[in-house]
């Protein structure tokens, strides 16, 4: 411990003047001073806290109760829950059914032109077939390229504009690259398919899955993050990915799996869910019924605040935030040196590749030591390694974009917690004058994932008529449910009260202003977003269940359910008490913060003190 505290001071020192020469000509001493501040406070031997992150307050004043949450990543079961409402489950990992001859050659083309796709398949005659559609619908026209597909193996077909007229160019396919071609894609260049992963989160998931088919991992898009320390299932598109290729990966992995594949003309985005389904197993409860029935039904009714959770701070002593701040700030060797600090926690092999980096500022040396270069780390020692010195925002490019975006979203959280947590400990409940509630009826304020799809293209004036002042006649209307905080950015409207003057308080205690928030840089210009202070879930179920065996399921997974699984029958007086809840949330809200309000502590906590 001795040599990793003094290395610790070594590389503090070195950060120090390392910042001060890095920093961009608006950054000012306060700046790195604070930034700096926030590395040393944060030992590299422990992690933050719920109250480090602004988590302090709750909804009700119950007492709460001892239990201890994910003491086995198989009592946290998440569920998506689709745009449509569905409930998102890994039912079947077969090929999906194409249906064939859905469309009737004959219906579409005429007979010449019928038998000189004949010939082109069957001769080397000709080079091509022009079929004019100048006059045809777009609609006509699809269906003509999905009869060429469907009833002409080896032939592709492709819409061009030759002499001002608008015809389908039919040729055959490359021979080099029948096979890999992705066949179907008269049934829509998507697939669709439920992803099913266990003890690992879903970037992650995602690029050992890329790794393994040997694509990219931009091939891939999905709605939403899922949490690693659980089982979940959601929805994950993929680009003209032949699903026989895809579903290789259920022989491959015992961890990852995928199924209920279909064909889709569109990509799932960022935010295209309602929520997702929890099913949560809280063991070595220690409690009466009452007073789990007490909590679980003040959850119910009255909810939970917003925050966001321990994960949006990352899993390690170094919190995404602190990375986040310093790309805001437009520190970009602190940032680096942040997510290259030494920590305790992580692999032995990943440690050394840190520490050689620390020590000597040499990104090839580090990169050349570390095992897993598709790692984050990996990523940036490669930017570093390959980019002229000086420049560093290339660097940090090598950094997957949505990690870049979680880091300052990360920010935005720190302080939306902050700002909410000092405003509900000083008014409790209460609706203010000056509040922000929604303008426009039936608006989803889809926080971060809402950002994400804004940085491609800010919308200032949308985000300032989102939302309207409370007024004093509204006072007496209104409920705490109905008001919305601001995440700080450079186009959101904040409140007409004195929780604005909160949000510059925090801001400049880090060394930041409301300029810090519109960077030159394009991706870490942050427009900002609105989110709910106070959350109630759907569709709350609970029952005390009494258990001996530590080791067994409390709940059934879908690969469970798929395999055939069954749960035992649990004893009549067991050794310990679990407590199992069952809820929904919309999307961007934290169960980790539902059942913080239930047990009234720091859920991350699995020991007591």
């Amino acid at each position: 411990m001795a040599a990793v505290n003094e290395l610790q001071k070594r590389s503090l020192d070195t950060e120090t003047k390392e910042t001060k020469r890095f920093c961009s000509e608006k950054c000012t001493e306060i700046e790195v001073e604070a930034i700096n501040n926030t590395a040393k406070n944060q030992d590299i031997s422990t992690k933050a806290t719920e109250e480090d992150v602004g988590i302090t307050e709750y909804v009700s004043k119950l007492s709460g109760f001892y239990a201890v949450m994910k003491e086995r990543y198989s009592d946290f079961l998440v569920n998506e829950i689709d745009i449509q409402g569905n409930i998102v489950r890994l039912t079947n990992m077969d090929k999906p059914v194409i249906p064939e001859n859905t469309c009737q050659v004959s219906e579409i083309l005429d007979e010449e032109t019928v038998q000189k796709l004949q010939d082109l398949v069957s001769t080397d005659e000709c080079d091509e077939v022009v079929i004019e559609v100048t006059n045809k619908e777009k609609n006509v026209r699809k269906e003509i390229h999905i009869a060429i597909r469907q009833n002409f193996q080896g032939l592709e077909s492709s819409t061009e504009e030759r002499e001002e007229r608008k015809v389908i160019v039919v040729k055959k396919l490359d021979s080099r690259a029948k096979g890999k071609r992705f066949k179907p894609s008269s049934l829509g260049n998507y697939i669709h398919f439920v992803l099913y992963k266990e003890n690992r989160d879903t970037m992650d998931t995602i690029n050992t899955i890329s790794s393994f088919l040997r694509v990219q991992p931009k091939v891939f898009s999905y709605a939403g993050s899922k949490d690693k320390r659980g089982k979940t299932s959601q929805l994950v598109s993929a680009y003209r990915l032949a699903p026989e290729k895809l579903l290789s990966v259920n022989k491959r992995f015992n961890m990852i799996k995928v199924g209920n594949i279909v064909y889709k003309n569109d990509q799932i985005k960022l935010g295209d869910l309602l929520g997702n389904s929890f099913v949560i197993i809280l063991r070595q409860l220690e409690g009466d019924t009452k007073t789990v029935e007490q909590a679980v039904e003040s959850l119910s009714s009255k909810g939970f605040i917003n925050y966001y959770g321990m994960q949006r701070f990352g899993t390690s002593s170094i919190s995404t935030h602190s990375i986040g701040r310093a790309l805001l700030m437009g520190n970009w060797k602190t940032a680096i040196n942040l997510i290259l600090k030494p920590r305790l926690e992580g692999d032995e092999n990943l440690s050394e590749s840190r520490k050689i980096w620390q020590e000597t500022n040499d990104a090839r040396k580090a990169l050349e030591n570390l095992r897993h270069k598709s790692s984050i780390e990996g990523k940036l020692l490669q930017g570093l390694a390959s980019s002229e010195e000086n420049n560093l925002v290339n660097a940090l490019n090598a950094i997957p974009r949505n990690t870049r975006l979680m880091y300052i979203h990360s920010y935005q959280s720190f302080i939306w917690n902050q700002v909410v947590s000092r405003r509900i400990k000083k008014y409790g409940l209460n609706v203010l004058k000056g509040d922000l509630i929604p303008n426009v009826p039936n608006v989803e304020f889809l926080d971060d994932e809402a950002e994400a799809v804004r940085s491609e293209n800010p919308k200032k004036q949308a985000l300032s008529s989102m939302v309207k002042f409370v007024s004093d006649e509204d006072i007496n209307i209104l409920s705490i449910n109905d008001i919305l905080m601001p995440l700080p950015g450079h186009s959101v409207v904040y409140p007409n009260n004195e929780t604005k003057d909160w949000y510059e308080d925090c801001l400049k205690s880090d060394g930041m202003s409301w300029n810090s928030f519109e960077s030159k840089v394009k991706t870490y210009s942050l427009s900002g977003a609105y989110r709910k202070i106070i959350i109630t879930p759907s569709d709350v179920k609970w029952e005390l269940i009494p258990y001996d065996d530590v080791s067994k399921p409390l709940a059934l997974s879908d690969l469970d359910v798929l395999q055939g699984v069954t749960l035992c029958d649990p004893p009549i007086n067991g050794s310990f008490k679990a407590l199992k809840l069952e809820l929904k949330l919309p999307s961007s809200s934290y169960a980790t913060m539902a059942v913080r309000e239930v047990l009234k502590c720091d859920c991350y906590l699995s020991k007591k003190k």
